[in-house]
């Protein structure tokens, strides 16, 4: 859109001033013309609106091919980036003829509209030459024969002059078409300008509320609070209606539910993302880290999509990584967490993926964590350690919004609140006799059962407690430390005494990482083998023969 329509639109502008001029020098010209050899102009005239009218025809089935054209060009892009984007899963199910055979049928209807548009410009641009020629003959046929009037030199070089100055006019027509075309450009970015603008301050900040209201939630410790709202994605769709939610400044919330019912819809909710119907009020009282449901992943280093802009702190960077379960995973790359990622995370598995997103929300140290399933993409193990170590270590004393379909952990005795999403309503259950507080960090709450394994362990997991846990909860800044952050800035970090100065893992670059290597830039000249190859492909020498000969005889 923003690259063929705008050059349409740009093509057009040219010549978009000839519109008004075209039809007065047609005017003048004609006058002159009857000047010079009488009404035999006007049969000249009648050829050159019948030429006009077969163009305008033209016009229309150009402009109705380039609308085609779009359109099938707009689906074989969008098959392409599909490819790009899940290039893993095609190659894992040996999808890649069919995906090929797809892209092609898409392409071939892609190339019948460009023929269809090629011929119809190729039909106006022969128009455009041979109307000259024509108008000169009929009129001096008529000039002569049917009004029986000698023609002398000056007649017909000052006719001929006048007839060419007519060729320019008759372009009108392909104006009109480029005119058509721009429209058609014109009405798609306009369609996309003119949509719903996002209303600003759909959720209230500490700085946007009422003083009275950041008073009230203050003093109450209320970190998240919706007050009968209706939320929805199309205007007179709500997808949630009256939904009333409060959330505690250090409550561990779980929601789940069925697929499809909007748990999703519900962390979009609460960052302002979908539009809220009727007088409700939501509020947010903290800097929020959100952990979207597909893993967010730039292509840079490791190590800069945790970081993500932060300061480095070698301490708290290291203990996010053992809480996020990623130390072993950087000790398989060569790099370390110096490895370069590709674009959309390709080098990376799905779990890899989303604990980087995971570390990268846990370093940000915000006081509210939405985190939207992200333990969908790691096994058994993996989870449990996750939610020991970073759930109820890490976030300890966070706000954490955690979205699952995990029933170890909806059943679990170390959440606070469970609230479960049903036909747009929310069911909450409070957790009796949470022992969070009094959970040992190192010890699974998912554990209790003996069977606990991954699918691939054929062993029951180890559940041996060290003799010296490490202070999980002690590594980020507590949100209880203050109601809500002066314009959301963040807390400098303080390590743990004990860790100042510990010898943990080092992570440092080990060789370069680098997945994209520097452009690198040949020099000499071009051989002819190239130039052969471009000959042999428009039909070798016989076709430059007919080319050149073509060109001899227009001359």
């Amino acid at each position: 859109m923003f690259s063929t329509d705008i050059q349409t639109i740009i093509n057009f502008s040219i010549f978009a001033n000839q519109l008004w001029l075209i039809p007065v020098q047609v005017a003048v010209t004609l006058y002159m013309l009857y000047d010079v050899i009488g009404w035999a102009t006007f049969v000249g005239t009648g050829v050159i609106v019948v030429t006009l009218i077969l163009n305008n025809f033209l016009a229309t089935a150009q402009r109705n091919a380039f609308r085609e054209l779009m359109t099938r060009k707009d689906a074989r892009m969008k098959s392409i980036n599909e490819v790009f984007g899940a290039m893993q899963i095609i190659k894992l199910n040996a999808w890649e003829e069919k995906f090929q055979d797809k892209i092609k049928t898409e392409r071939d209807s892609e190339l019948q509209s460009l023929w269809r548009i090629f011929t119809v410009s190729s039909s106006m641009t022969g128009c455009l030459y041979s109307a000259p020629v024509l108008v000169s003959v009929v009129s001096f046929a008529t000039y002569t024969i049917v009004m029986r009037q000698p023609l002398n030199a000056t007649k017909v070089f000052t006719a001929l002059t006048l007839f060419n100055l007519l060729k320019f006019p008759l372009t009108l027509p392909s104006i009109i078409a480029n005119l058509m075309q721009a429209t058609v450009a014109l009405r798609r970015i306009m369609e996309f300008l003119n949509m719903d603008e996002k209303k600003t301050h759909i959720v209230l900040t500490p700085s946007s509320a009422p003083a009275e209201m950041v008073e009230v939630y203050a003093n109450g410790n209320v970190d998240i609070c919706v007050d009968n709202c209706s939320f929805g994605w199309d205007a007179g769709k709500p997808l949630f209606k009256d939904v009333n939610l409060t959330v505690k400044r250090g409550e561990f919330v779980v929601v789940h539910g069925s697929v499809g019912e909007g748990k999703s819809s519900l962390c979009a909710a609460l960052l302002g993302e979908m539009d809220k119907f009727g007088d409700g009020t939501v509020f947010v009282g903290g800097q929020v880290a959100y952990f979207s449901q597909q893993a967010w992943i730039q292509n840079m280093t490791i190590r800069e999509n945790i970081l993500f802009g932060k300061p480095y702190d070698r301490v708290k960077y290291t203990n996010v990584l053992e809480a996020c379960a990623l130390s072993k995973d950087l000790a398989l790359f060569s790099a370390g967490d110096r490895t370069e990622i590709g674009q959309k995370g390709v080098n990376l598995s799905g779990g890899q993926k989303a604990r980087i997103s995971l570390a990268r929300a846990c370093y940000s140290d915000a006081d509210i964590f939405i985190l939207d399933s992200p333990l969908s993409a790691v096994d058994a193990i993996v989870q449990n350690e996750i939610f020991t170590k970073c759930f109820l270590g890490l976030l300890r004393h966070k706000t954490v919004i955690l979205v699952t379909h995990s029933p170890e952990i909806i059943a679990s005795k170390c959440i606070d609140r469970i609230v479960e999403i049903k036909s747009g309503h929310l069911i909450q259950t409070t957790v009796v006799d949470s022992d969070k507080a009094d959970q040992p960090i190192l010890v699974s709450p998912l554990s209790g059962r003996r069977g606990y394994r991954d699918d691939d362990s054929s062993s029951p997991l180890s559940l041996d407690q060290p003799s010296h846990p490490k202070q999980w909860d002690l590594l980020l800044t507590p949100s209880v430390a203050t109601p809500f952050p002066q314009q959301f800035e963040g807390v400098p970090f303080t390590p743990y005494p004990s860790d100042v100065g510990s010898s943990g893992p080092s992570y440092e670059e080990q060789s370069t990482g680098k997945l994209v290597q520097e452009e690198g830039r040949s020099q000499g000249r071009v051989s002819s083998k190239v130039f052969d190859s471009y000959l042999q492909a428009i039909g070798g020498w016989k076709m430059l023969f007919v080319w050149v000969s073509f060109l001899g005889v227009w001359q």
